[in-house]
């Protein structure tokens, strides 16, 4: 068997710790924006990237991330894969406890697992269990043997199997009422309200854990959550109006960097345009004007899902869709079309902007602009029940190229528009049951270009992450994951 765990972890100096000793007597608070209200903080049935942000300072996978969003060891301690490359034996850290002090075991993980992918949940990353093979009765091949082992059986070797762990959704998950694992435990949640956070001091590494409170308050509207920033209520932000980029000297407080993360307009494929349509849709589209005019922030035209600097296992991956040809031949779209976006400043400036290009490429086509609320766009995705396009975006939840088209994938929970291909669902398939990255390369090539010449989704820009982090706020390292949990962070003296 191969071995893996701290040891190695450390070797590579990819423990992340802060750049000076915490004071334990210290106490801290800060104060952070979400984009939207999250829609859950369990963590088997959260989906939105607002969720996962709270999630990741309420709970530990298995394995976890460092400040710079590298994969490190959370619960587990240490583990090995067998010589087949098919199972995994993790060994969890001594004395690992619940936020009430109660002893936390490998049961704890086979039970937030199961109820992951248990058909009553509905959990939407139900799919990043799709590796571990089924036993005859349909469970997940996952065993406690003891209090402190794990082992799981995948179908196949598997790529990015150890990435998919650090996500919240593989949470271990306590017997009865929510307890927490992770740095900080819930003092106060208050739906559609903020959401208040303080240190676990059960948690096996709260000695190093120099914040001492969280508040979490979500902004519907970039310009308000700017606002409270600029008076000082905010201290770290989770995006920043457009128009910050056009001051000169922009702000030392601005951050920005590449993200992985594509935004999409999504066809609802139950009842959608002809192929040829939705091509002359996504070729009438200037990409460049919307990322250098429209938004102006760093961001890149995308013509396919993948982004650029996205990793194939371990080697990077490169996408070959570069443009858009047009349709050569055939009617212009004509009728009417509805496009639908979650309320925001970006959004709504985007949205106008491609009704524009719209209207000035098909005269007989009349686009209609539908804003509505996060939580019913995110509920009417799920259902399938918006018509015309929806503007969607996917954020990586951890560093593969497959993350992008798997949200293609026939039965796959992000999936809004429908679009099922058996062709797809196959490559897809054959990508996560590889280790070869030739192979794997070979297989995404495929399936973009698959993807590409169907049109279920008109990709328009890849992300850049972008923060306003207050002046006191150390220990921020940017990263293409754009993970930042609290407990890497500190505040420094006023």
């Amino acid at each position: 068997m191969r071995a893996y765990g701290l040891a190695i972890l450390l070797a590579l100096g990819l423990v992340g710790c802060a750049d000076s000793e915490p004071n334990p007597e210290a106490v801290a608070s800060i104060v952070r924006g979400l984009s939207a209200t999250p829609e859950s903080i369990d963590p088997q049935l959260a989906r939105s990237v607002a969720s996962a942000v709270v999630l990741t300072d309420l709970y530990e996978g298995l394995l976890t991330r460092n400040a710079e969003g590298q994969i490190i060891a959370g619960a587990a301690a240490r583990w090995a894969l067998s010589a087949d490359e098919r199972k995994y034996t993790f060994e969890l850290r001594e004395g690992l406890r619940w936020s009430d002090g109660s002893t936390l075991t490998a049961a704890d993980f086979v039970r937030g697992w199961t109820t992951l992918v248990a058909d009553d949940t509905a959990a939407f990353y139900a799919d990043l269990l799709n590796p571990v093979r089924r036993n005859g009765d349909g469970r997940l091949a996952i065993e406690a043997p003891d209090d402190t082992t794990l082992v799981v059986t995948l179908t196949a070797p598997t790529a990015d199997f150890l990435q998919r762990l650090a996500h919240p959704a593989l949470a271990p998950r306590a017997q009865g009422e929510a307890r927490f694992n992770g740095a900080y435990q819930l003092e106060q949640y208050t739906p559609l309200g903020n959401i208040t956070l303080v240190r676990n001091p059960y948690f096996h590494a709260a000695d190093s854990v120099d914040i001492a409170r969280v508040e979490y308050q979500p902004f519907e509207q970039e310009q308000t959550e700017y606002a409270a920033f600029r008076a000082g209520t905010v201290d770290v932000t989770s995006r920043v109006p457009r128009a910050v980029f056009r001051q000169e000297p922009r702000p030392d407080s601005l951050r920005t960097a590449p993200y992985l993360g594509v935004v999409y307009l999504s066809f609802n494929m139950r009842d959608a345009p002809s192929a040829s349509t939705r091509l002359q849709l996504s070729a009438a589209i200037d990409r460049p004007a919307l990322t250098d005019t429209i938004i102006g922030r760093g961001e890149r035209p995308a013509y396919g899902l993948i982004p650029p600097g996205v990793a194939n296992g371990v080697l990077p991956f490169e996408s070959r869709l570069q443009s858009v040809d047009p349709v050569e031949s055939g009617s212009q779209p004509a009728g009417e079309l509805t496009l639908h976006y979650a309320t925001s400043d970006e959004n709504r400036v985007v949205a106008a902007a491609l009704q524009e290009m719209w209207r000035s490429a098909f005269p007989d086509l009349k686009v209609t602009l539908a804003n509505k609320e996060f939580r019913v766009l995110l509920s009417e995705s799920r259902a399938g029940t918006f018509d015309g396009l929806m503007r969607r975006s996917w954020i990586a939840d951890y560093n593969d190229a497959s993350q992008f088209l798997a949200i293609l994938k026939s039965d796959a929970a992000a999936n809004s528009s429908g679009f099922a291909d058996a062709r797809l669902d196959t490559l897809l398939a054959a990508i996560d049951s590889t280790n070869d990255p030739a192979q794997r390369e070979r297989l995404l090539h495929a399936a973009e270009q698959l993807v590409a010449a169907q049109v279920p989704v008109i990709p328009l820009y890849f992300f850049v992450s972008k923060h306003m982090v207050a002046r006191r706020v150390a220990g921020w390292q940017d990263n293409p994951l754009d993970v930042h949990p609290t407990r890497f962070l500190r505040l420094l003296s006023e």
